[in-house]
């Protein structure tokens, strides 16, 4: 029976090393999963700007155009 006992106390020990792994490994899950959600709402952010920026600059290039247009018939 100490053979059968030592075997059992074994694959505890063995068992509880693989819950710590699987314990540690789900909490680094869990980090990436959160840094991944911040660099999405990041990236959303930069994309929004980036949209804004474009409109931003083709509306000032229009009125560039338009400016520049009324001085040449101004000359």
């Amino acid at each position: 029976m100490d053979g059968r006992t030592s075997e059992v106390r074994e694959k505890r020990q063995d068992n509880n090393k693989l819950t710590i792994q699987l314990n540690d490994k789900e909490g680094s899950m869990l980090l990436l999963q959160k840094e991944m959600k911040t660099l999405n709402q990041k990236m959303k952010r930069a994309e929004d700007e980036n949209k804004r920026l474009k409109d931003e600059n083709q509306m000032l290039l229009k009125m560039m155009g338009q400016l520049s247009s009324q001085d040449s018939r101004l000359s």
